[in-house]
């Protein structure tokens, strides 16, 4: 895994995952009332396969914990993180589990391997 730092940018809405001078990736949001959407996450080519959605997705879903604020993941990324780490599905609130089909993933109890998306 790669050295990069994650910052917060608030008036773009996104986390920015980077190393040195060059942005190795990012992950947009909408926040409203006490829900945190994900809804984009981007990682630049020559930085893939190196952690970079992951450790940004991370970083999103700890300061939803932090904040008390339960997460919507609109992106595909996100809600593969999610389905893989059925730990994690109690942050997306119970009554909109079933609008991203993670309803059945969190009752599964087959283990699920917790390798990057």
């Amino acid at each position: 895994m790669m050295e990069f730092r994650i910052v917060h940018d608030e008036a773009a809405r996104r986390y920015r995952a980077v190393d040195g001078q060059a942005v190795a990736g990012f992950i947009e949001y909408r926040q409203r009332g006490g829900e945190l959407a994900l809804t984009h996450t981007v990682v630049d080519p020559l930085f893939e396969g190196r952690g970079v959605g992951s450790a940004l997705v991370a970083h999103a879903l700890a300061e939803a914990r932090r904040q008390g604020w339960g997460v919507l993941p609109y992106c595909p990324f996100v809600l593969a993180y999610l389905i893989k780490r059925p730990e994690l599905i109690e942050l997306v609130p119970p009554e909109r589990r079933a609008d991203f089909g993670l309803a059945l993933a969190q009752s599964q109890t087959t283990a699920i391997p917790t390798e990057e998306p």
